[in-house]
């Protein structure tokens, strides 16, 4: 993807930018390849967990007959290359020392400063933590004293923007002056370079009335031990190929290297039925001259996973502005049907691709010029692929905040009607006050 524009990579999640090869990162000035680091291709959870039983519970879940959601989880756990062990006691930091990733329960540490220290000198080490049971992006960060960064790359200028910091704007009210609030059931992050930094996921669970219901612990383990397992497939093919592989039979398991996931998972009671990931980059062109507006655009990718007897059979994206003055600019694709989708964006941004769905579904676009809003609706037989759907927006920004807000959702379909359906909603936002100086 060669293009001369400073590239805002929300899918990096530490200070970094992508090069022109999606296989290398930048880690400010320099530039490593993501194969170097990937040593390690097994993974030791260790959680804690008051329910004495829950370990038990777990092993029985993933070894469930015909689950084809945990079935990369138990082929792991089968060969040692995936094991997960629980803590009795949350103060038994020698068997924590062991572990390569930490899951705990955001209640348990939110009032436990030794725990919380405990956790940030884990962090540094180079742990994989995981919180869980409802909490924002800023809260993670403050609690383990650890910046969220990004830096944007671009016609020689090379910066680091802090996620998690408040932004500010003179056309921001004071609702929309602080960052992203969203809370995620489940965030985790590394400081290591993985192919996925920080992971987060939402789990929309169903009763058998279709009314939502609470999630547990075991869904909140479930889905952690599910992204480790896809984790060590992705190291597996840095390793062995320089680079991770698409196709169809690995489709459901491996994921190029994004280093950021965003994460919505459906259940239907206690099984998995579907499952959808999304991965977002903002760009910036740096050599117009409009006095008025700044050119941005937003590249967004979502991967569509279905599991037990389910298919996804509707997906719906819709961008929009918060900011009136803001004006949309162009956005791709087009409606179309043929299987191959075109996101060129042209002059000024000169983002160009495509993207190819064997299953060739419906994609139509429909847009509001007077409000700025544009929304696409997929549908098909089944809208799983190997390959991700990438839908792109340019916009010409004012003052100093770059905002566009993005619902998605997607609806999984059993039998003949019965439907479960999972939405996500983010505001990616870009405060460039200081971008020159």
């Amino acid at each position: 993807m060669k293009i001369r524009l400073l590239k805002v990579s929300i899918a990096s999640a530490i200070a970094l930018g992508l090069a022109t090869s999606p296989y290398n990162v930048n880690l400010g000035e320099d530039s490593i390849s993501i194969v170097q680091a990937q040593e390690n291709k097994s993974s030791n959870l260790v959680f804690y967990s008051s329910d004495k039983d829950l370990d038990k519970t777990l092993e029985k879940a993933i070894n469930k007959k015909d689950d084809d959601f945990v079935e990369g989880i138990k082929h792991k756990v089968e060969k040692s290359k995936l094991n997960f062990e629980k803590l009795d006691d949350k103060n038994n930091f020698k068997k924590m020392s062991s572990a390569t990733a930490l899951a705990f329960d955001i209640n348990e540490v939110r009032n436990d400063s030794k725990l919380i220290n405990v956790l940030k000198t884990e962090l540094q080490n180079g742990k994989r933590i995981y919180l869980f049971g409802g909490l924002t992006l800023k809260e993670y960060s403050e609690l383990l004293d650890v910046e969220l960064k990004v830096t944007l790359q671009g016609n020689q200028v090379s910066k680091e923007i802090n996620l998690t910091a408040d932004i500010t704007d003179e056309k921001a009210t004071d609702d929309t002056k602080k960052t992203d609030d969203t809370k995620h059931d489940i965030v985790g992050y590394t400081l290591k370079d993985e192919p996925v930094a920080l992971y987060t996921n939402s789990i929309s669970k169903y009763n058998e009335d279709e009314s939502l219901i609470t999630n547990t612990e075991q869904d909140y383990l479930e889905s952690i031990l599910k992204k480790e397992s896809v984790m060590i497939d992705e190291k597996t093919e840095l390793n062995q190929f320089g680079f991770i592989k698409k196709n169809t039979a690995s489709a459901a398991q491996v994921k190029r290297a994004s280093r950021y996931d965003l994460t919505r998972t459906v259940k239907n009671i206690s099984t998995t039925v579907g499952e959808y990931t999304t991965q977002w980059f903002l760009y910036q062109e740096l050599s117009e001259t409009d006095y008025t507006y700044d050119d941005f655009a937003i590249q967004d990718e979502t991967y569509v996973d279905a599991y037990n007897g389910y298919r996804a059979i509707k997906m719906t994206i819709k961008h929009s502005f918060p900011y009136s003055p803001d004006e949309w600019r162009k956005s791709r694709p087009l409606s179309d049907s043929d299987g191959s989708y075109s996101y060129t964006l042209g002059y000024p941004w000169g983002i160009s691709g495509s993207f190819t769905i064997s299953a060739e579904p419906n994609i139509s676009r429909t847009y509001g010029t007077a409000e700025d809003w544009i929304n696409w609706t997929v549908t098909d037989y089944n809208l799983e692929s190997s390959n991700e759907y990438i839908m792109t927006t340019a916009w010409g920004s004012t003052g100093t905040l770059a905002a566009i807000d993005v619902n998605k959702a997607v609806t999984f379909k059993s039998g003949i009607d019965h439907t479960l359906t999972g939405s996500q909603y983010f505001t990616p936002r870009y405060d460039y006050t200081t971008r020159n100086q």
